[in-house]
C-alpha cells in the first residue's frame, strides 16, 4: 500500500509565514478604511448640526 505525505495548505501554495502576515495586514487596513468611511458618513449629520452648517 502506497502512502502519501500530507502537507499544510500554506506549504502547498508556497506561502511563508511572512506572506500570511502581509496579507493579514493588508486586509486589516482595507477593513479599517471601510469602517472609518462608514463611521464618518453616519456621524456627518451630528457634526453638521453641532457646527450649525446647512447644506
Amino acid at each position: 500500500m502506497a502512502t502519501s505525505e500530507r502537507t499544510a495548505p500554506a506549504e502547498t501554495a508556497g506561502l511563508s509565514g511572512e506572506s500570511w502576515l502581509a496579507l493579514s495586514a493588508l486586509l486589516a487596513g482595507a477593513f479599517l478604511g471601510t469602517l472609518d468611511t462608514t463611521v464618518v458618513n453616519i456621524a456627518l449629520n451630528t457634526i453638521r448640526d453641532h457646527f450649525g452648517v446647512s447644506v
